[in-house]
């Protein structure tokens, strides 16, 4: 069996490395060959980020010229998709009109999608062309999932959209290898307490929401300091020690396991109800306690005083955050029972397995 997979970048998206190319090694070890290919580089990616400094005119050329060549790419794979058994084609690689001849080259299709199509974004322009562009993006959603042999989705929130046009979904949570991605050894108490977030530029901006609660924590407790790993290169707090670091993935397990408390917050907005954030399963993992923003998918995954606590405003944010910092033993406690739900719920080789057998049925088509 042959199985082509199309991303919109590579594995330096955190998108594209959680719901495809961490997979690749369990297809191999099952026996199934594949090809994995990007639509956009590296470079674009960071440029887009803003993790590469570029001016505003290099940066629109060179999302015109991107642009251009991401067209080329897709119809290149769309016709070679024909060599192959299946397709897993992720969120956001195909416009429509590409979609149909990679359908006509190959109808064995796996969409695979994270965040719901039916609501918008809040944190995007909404200028009257995004708004047009928004409704053709939903469209887009909409057709990709309803013309796919098979939906891939990543939580039960999405499946149910999905559900609504195609009655041929799969669920496969956003894994993670916790044979890899274990808690340090030896953890000792530290007269530090490292309050810990990783992420992206683009997921920065949830951090900001809470920005207000940093200043407080570090009255209260100087011995707490804030590590951001990811974020984006702008963004600043005041009032705390603050460690600032790009994400790579040579570092990214040292980075967590630097953590004494996760977090996680999030925006109380329809577009995010459907989110589940892969940052809280890295934490559990590691085995150290969640402090979450109570919304969304969220409180499906943290539960309060079992591994971690949610906030519904500020104020709980620094009580809670406060609870743990004073409490070593508690952030001892609560990060086993992560550790646990991790392994049971999240597991990159029971979710692999369900992949393989998409594959493998969507092959037979």
């Amino acid at each position: 069996m042959r199985v082509l997979f199309i991303t919109l970048f590579s594995e330096i998206s955190g998108s594209s490395r959680i719901m495809a190319y961490q997979f690749l090694p369990f297809l191999e070890k099952a026996g199934i060959e594949y090809r994995a290919e990007s639509v956009y580089s590296d470079k674009f990616f960071k440029t887009q980020m803003g993790l590469e400094k570029a001016g505003k005119i290099k940066k629109q050329l060179n999302f015109i010229y991107y642009l251009f060549l991401g067209v080329l790419k897709r119809i290149y794979f769309s016709i070679e998709s024909k060599n192959y058994n299946a397709v897993f084609v992720q969120r956001d690689s195909f416009p429509k009109s590409i979609y149909w001849l990679l359908i006509y080259m190959n109808p064995n299709v796996i969409y695979e999608f994270e965040d719901t199509f039916r609501e918008t974004n809040p944190f995007l322009k909404r200028s009257f062309f995004h708004r047009i562009l928004l409704n053709y993006q939903r469209s887009l959603y909409r057709n990709m999932v309803q013309k796919a042999t098979l939906v891939v989705a990543a939580n039960e929130y999405v499946a149910e959209e999905a559900r609504a046009v195609n009655d041929r979904v799969a669920i496969i949570c956003e894994p993670i290898n916790t044979d890899l991605c274990r808690p340090a050894e030896f953890r000792r108490e530290s007269d530090k307490v490292t309050l810990g977030w990783i992420g992206s530029p683009s997921t920065t901006v949830f951090l900001r929401s809470i920005a207000g609660v940093f200043p407080e924590i570090a009255k209260r407790h100087p011995n707490a300091q804030l590590k951001l790993v990811g974020a984006a290169p702008d963004f600043q707090v005041s009032g705390i020690s603050l460690i600032k670091k790009e994400w790579s993935p040579q570092d990214e397990l040292s980075d967590l396991r630097s953590f004494d408390i996760g977090l996680m917050p999030l925006a109380d907005d329809p577009f995010y109800r459907g989110h589940l954030g892969h940052k809280m399963i890295q934490y559990m993992c590691v085995g150290i306690p969640v402090v979450a923003s109570n919304t969304g998918l969220n409180p499906t995954v943290v539960k309060d005083n079992v591994n971690g606590f949610l906030a519904n405003n500020e104020k709980e944010w620094i009580e809670k955050l406060s609870l743990l910092i004073e409490d070593y033993e508690l952030r001892k406690k609560l990060g086993a029972a992560g550790r646990e739900i991790a392994e049971n719920r999240f597991s990159l080789k029971k979710n692999a397995d369900i992949l393989i057998n998409c594959l493998k049925a969507v092959s037979k088509n």
